[in-house]
């Protein structure tokens, strides 16, 4: 049986860049606090949620009816994403009713559609064009307190043009689940350059810089990308250093070919949801 909490209180303010509607909800023994931001310039709403779970035998979902025609939905998983249908047509498709996704899920038509992100949360349903994500759950077994804490996550609502291959919607994953830090220095600005530069830059469309790390060995960088449309592609990956020499390597960085040697620029291809490991040497150490 659903049942929904009771809304006791709203507010709605700006706060910096943001605008916000600040919610409370009582449900049962339960608080949930929720704000709603929009951030300046941004497509991407986000629901800030802080909850005081102490239910039994109770599961907290929030669901977004949508106006998108589609007979399956996208969803991420490491380094790539599976389709899920929206339909019940079949014992399979009842079976599948509970979908896993990372970072996001994401209903498109071919020139529209929205993405719900997450920070946290892996249950999902989709069934015709309406999308939920499973939030908070209190079984009885086999843990008698699943769930029966205070918790913080965030999920988001992000409406787009195009498919979601076409508006990135990983990136928009990444984005709300590693976000930019700010760094504060003790020796105050004038310290830090003025001018912004990155470490390694891609050009091309398509692959995601995932890990980036000192071999196992201790001998150069290890960087480790994939492709995530479900396409075929390349890219120009470059250093804002010299290196000696570039190799591919498996995923225990053990090498399998050398790719180019001296340079600062490499170019990779990629064949749909492939995965490369790539081993650089500096020519001498990175300041």
């Amino acid at each position: 049986k659903s049942m929904r909490p009771t809304l006791v209180n709203v507010r709605c303010f700006i706060e910096g860049p943001y605008a916000v509607v600040s919610h409370e909800y009582h449900f049962g023994l339960s608080v949930i606090r929720q704000k709603v931001t929009l951030a300046l310039g941004s497509r991407r709403v986000d629901f800030r949620t802080e909850v005081d779970w102490r239910e039994r035998e109770k599961m907290l979902r929030t669901s977004f009816p949508l106006n998108v025609h589609t007979d399956h939905v996208n969803c991420e998983i490491q380094f790539g994403h599976l389709k899920r249908a929206t339909h019940r047509n079949t014992s399979w498709d009842f079976a599948r009713d509970e979908i896993c996704a990372h970072q996001w899920i994401d209903l498109s038509e071919p020139d529209y559609g929205i993405a719900l992100l997450n920070d946290s949360k892996y249950g999902h349903r989709a069934e015709g064009r309406t999308v939920d994500i499973h939030l908070l759950r209190s079984p009885s077994s086999p843990d008698p307190h699943a769930d029966r804490a205070e918790h913080q996550f965030v999920y988001s609502f992000y409406p787009h043009g195009g498919d979601f291959v076409e508006a990135e919607v990983f990136k928009r994953g990444y984005e709300l689940n590693v976000p930019l830090q700010r760094l504060e220095s003790i020796e105050g600005p004038a310290k830090w350059q003025t001018t912004a530069h990155s470490f390694i830059s891609l050009a091309g469309k398509g692959v995601m810089v995932e890990t980036v790390k000192l071999a196992e060995d201790g001998k150069g960088l290890v960087v480790r990308l994939y492709e995530t449309g479900g396409t075929h592609t390349g890219i120009d990956l470059t250093f804002t250093f010299d290196f000696e020499s570039v190799y591919e390597t498996d995923l225990l960085e053990q090498v399998i070919r050398p790719i180019q040697e001296k340079g600062t620029t490499i170019h990779l291809d990629f064949e749909p949801f492939e995965i490369k490991t790539v081993k650089i040497i500096p020519k001498k150490l990175i300041a």
